[in-house]
Order: structure tokens, then C-alpha cells, then sequence
């Protein structure tokens, strides 16, 4: 990626990849999407014609929490995982579940573990499927590729890096968009950079002594630098680049 231009102060945080524009701020937004004046009021009938990403920028806030099985937690054996995203007030915003398991990809969870193939499947709280995460098996660069029915969104490709742990997010067009990248002495913390500028942070978030000792269900989160309107598109991205975090770089130490 080229070095970045020097911004303008009317122009900090911008990410010309993006119909977006991030405003320089003192204070940082917590996760997903936590912008002021923007109503989250929407009807079930709006809300079933509502793209995932749609769902998303409703809510100031949102937390993506692995459920723990506990069959797995007191057998100590892997199972297919799933995902809740809610938002601030812990209201659920939709569900990402592995698509049903059978006796085949149980075989595969246990022998290839994160290099398994497998597609993960978000649904809003109606049970409406809104977008696939498709992961084929391979040993090296594993990859994500979305897709909101028929319409392909882009992808996420873990890269070769010596030092670093390191993604990087496609649009539909193959287009580089974004970076995310490990810090080297902040091993649960990844930032998303745009154009050389960091506007984002995925983390991993402490479940408390005893889920972490006990089961190897983890929370995930993403800090936005500033306030900003994101396209929908690019959140749907990020949701899925934050679980692509979480096969790469933390299931197998389960």
C-alpha cells in the first residue's frame, strides 16, 4: 500500500474507498457504529426488507458475543460456532451460526481446525437470512468471501507477514480496500487502516476468569476512531472481517 497523503484538517480520517466521511474527534466511539442523531426506529415490515448492514448502523453500539457450548466446555470437544451480535443495551441485531453440522464437517473441525472449510450464515432476530461468509479449505491465506443473496460484497485474505499478523479486505471488484493489522506488543488488538490511516480497532474482549478458564466462547469488538456514517456495505464487511480475526488467530488456541 502507498504511503499516505498528509490530510488536510477537513479531511482527517477520510477513506476515499468509501461514501463515507470520518470527522476528527478527541473521543473515540466504541464499537461498531456509535454515532450521534441517527434514528434506530425502524418497522418489522422495513426491518425484513433491511440488508444486514442496514441492521447494523441502526444501533449506536454493537458487541459480537461467541455463545459457548457447553457440551464442548465440559467434554472438551470443538463444535461449530455461533455468534451474537447485539447492541448496546444487549437487544439482538442478528445471529451468525456455522450452517448445520453434519457428521462430515464434524471431521473436518477436528482434523483441519481453522483450516477447515466452512460457510457461516447471519440472520436477523425474525430468522431471515441476510448474508453468507463463504471460507474454502486451505492451508495458507485463508480467505473469506461475502455475499448478501445474490449480490457478491468482497473478501478477507489473511496475508503472509513475518512480524505481524496481517488481513487485508477486497471490495467486489478485487479492489484493496482496507488493512488490519496485529500491533506487535498488543496481541489482541487489531487496526483497521484505510488508505495508510487507522480508522478502526478489532479487539478481543475478556469474557470474565471463569468463561475464559472454562469454555472458549470469546467477545469481539470494534472501536471507530471518530464519528462517522458508514455505507452498509462496509460494515457488513467488517462484521465478517471480525469473525475472519477469530478463525485465524484465536480458534486454534481454544
Amino acid at each position: 500500500m502507498e504511503a499516505a497523503p498528509q490530510a488536510t484538517p477537513g479531511e482527517a480520517g477520510r477513506c476515499k474507498h468509501f461514501p463515507v466521511t470520518i470527522k476528527s474527534s478527541p473521543r473515540h466511539r466504541l464499537l461498531f457504529a456509535n454515532r450521534r442523531g441517527v434514528s434506530a426506529k425502524v418497522d418489522r415490515r422495513t426491518r425484513a426488507m433491511a440488508s444486514l448492514g442496514d441492521l447494523l448502523s441502526e444501533a449506536q453500539q454493537l458487541i459480537v458475543r461467541q455463545r459457548a457450548d457447553w457440551g464442548e466446555t465440559l467434554l472438551h470437544l470443538e463444535t461449530t460456532n455461533r455468534y451474537e451480535v447485539t447492541d448496546e443495551e444487549g437487544r439482538p441485531v442478528a445471529l451468525i451460526a456455522e450452517r448445520a453440522r453434519t457428521v462430515s464437517r464434524y471431521v473436518a473441525l477436528m482434523f483441519l481446525g481453522p483450516a477447515r472449510p466452512l460457510t457461516l450464515e447471519a440472520y436477523d432476530p425474525e430468522g431471515q437470512l441476510l448474508a453468507v461468509g463463504e471460507k474454502p479449505h486451505r492451508w495458507v491465506f485463508w480467505e473469506m468471501r461475502v455475499s448478501e443473496g445474490d449480490r457478491y460484497l468482497g473478501r478477507i485474505e489473511k496475508r503472509f507477514s513475518i512480524l505481524r499478523r496481517r488481513l487485508t479486505v477486497y471490495d467486489a471488484n478485487d479492489k484493496e480496500i482496507l488493512q488490519i493489522v496485529r500491533p506487535l506488543l498488543r496481541p489482541w488488538t487489531f487496526k483497521v487502516l484505510c488508505d495508510g490511516r487507522p480508522i478502526a480497532k478489532i479487539r478481543k474482549s475478556w469474557g470474565g476468569f471463569l468463561r475464559e478458564a472454562f469454555s472458549s466462547a470469546d467477545n469481539f469488538g470494534l472501536e471507530i476512531l471518530g464519528d462517522w456514517e458508514p455505507h452498509p456495505d462496509f460494515l457488513t464487511l467488517l462484521l465478517f472481517a471480525t469473525l475472519h480475526v477469530d478463525y485465524c488467530f484465536f480458534e486454534r488456541k481454544r
